[in-house]
């Protein structure tokens, strides 16, 4: 059976990696929804593909060091994180040269 991959923030890495700093309340109530700015969305995606990021290198990491984990788990993640960065990578094209 294979072993759970631990998300962002899990893991004996995570007292060692460093975490994203909350945003500052003020900033987030004085932005508004992404709906009145489609830019946040882009915002929001780069905090969750920075995350993501954190959570493979971790992974991949405790893998190499540890031998915990599952090659195939890890390797579909990263497969599906390379797909969803290519549609946030054309979305933002296809939004900046709108503009």
């Amino acid at each position: 059976m294979a072993t759970p991959t631990p998300m962002a923030g899990e893991g004996t890495l995570a007292g060692v990696m460093p975490l994203l700093p909350p945003p500052p309340p003020a900033a987030e109530a004085a932005a508004g929804s992404a709906a009145e700015a489609p830019m946040l969305i882009f915002l929001y995606f780069h905090k969750a593909i920075r995350a993501e990021l954190e959570g493979l290198h971790g992974a991949a990491v405790r893998l190499a060091t540890e031998r915990a984990g599952d090659v195939g788990a890890l390797a579909e993640r990263c497969r599906f994180f390379v797909n969803i960065y290519k549609h946030h990578c054309d979305a933002e094209d296809a939004y900046l040269s709108s503009t």
